[in-house]
């Protein structure tokens, strides 16, 4: 009897305990749609950062073919009346606008991420939260059973012991 007492005693700190924790993570809110939302965005992000990428690779190869235009090959003289500066320039306020744009871009796809780590956070501290009701709950069925198992137990002894006593008193009468 008194292991199942301790037991039980045991058992009821420990869903103390639990619940004590299970307090800490109050109530988890997450969406699983934003998530994904997020997700897209960010895949179609990494898609424009590509394309910034490609495209600005594209004019910076432009820009060195026509400064190279301008001068001869064999003598590395500069050609007159050839002057590519105006083209050059412009190509290269179109590499100015693909890095301004993709450090935007970079911005906003810094942020998408932090939001869904921020989700996934969520997602576990939820997934710890359930795995600490379902102990709770375990440990809440097996204090049930160690009391009635207590109660059965003790009954059964108090019958004994009535038993015992009503034996007693036959065998004085029989004497």
């Amino acid at each position: 009897l008194e292991n199942i007492k301790n037991d039980g005693k045991a058992k009821s700190s420990e869903v103390d305990m639990l619940n004590k924790e299970l307090a800490i993570y109050g109530e988890i809110v997450f969406s699983d749609e934003e998530y994904k939302k997020l997700q897209e965005e960010k895949e179609s992000i990494i898609e424009k950062q590509t394309v910034l990428k490609s495209t600005y690779e594209q004019l910076k190869k432009q820009c060195e073919d026509l400064a190279s235009a301008e001068y001869c090959p064999v003598c590395k003289r500069k050609f007159e009346n050839v002057d590519n500066s105006g083209l050059i320039n412009e190509n290269k306020k179109k590499m100015q606008k693909c890095v301004n744009e993709g450090k935007g871009l970079k911005t906003r796809k810094d942020e998408i991420v932090s939001l869904m780590d921020n989700i996934d956070k969520k997602r576990t501290q939820l997934r710890e939260k359930n795995k600490l009701e379902i102990k709770i709950s375990a440990l809440n069925t097996q204090i049930v059973s160690l009391r009635s198992d207590y109660e059965n137990i003790r009954n059964t002894i108090k019958q004994f012991n009535e038993n015992k006593e009503n034996i007693r008193i036959n065998n004085e009468i029989d004497a």
